[in-house]
């Protein structure tokens, strides 16, 4: 899949007051989990989505794994999911 693709779709659904109930919308990092979501789905490697945004790879790294903390987790797992439903 393409990262401006899964990026546009992600941003999108990030922006659904609905899945915020449990969590504050103005402490959940969106660019971190979009970033995270992007890793999951197109299966490109850390260093082809930091040179799509212009960063180092290890950049993208720390900012996935920071999504895919414990408390995290389960979100980005969700906003994972949606992503992939919204692109069939």
């Amino acid at each position: 899949m393409e990262i401006q693709t899964i990026s546009d779709s992600c941003k999108k659904i990030l922006c659904n007051p609905k899945l915020y109930k449990d969590l504050n919308f103005f402490k959940v990092p969106h660019n971190k989990i979009c970033l995270a979501v992007i890793k999951a789905l197109s299966n490109k490697s850390f260093a082809e989505i930091g040179k799509f945004y212009k960063k180092s790879w290890y950049s993208i790294y720390a900012s996935v794994k920071i999504a895919q903390n414990n408390s995290l987790k389960p979100f980005t797992n969700k906003i994972t999911d949606l992503v992939k439903e919204d692109l069939k």
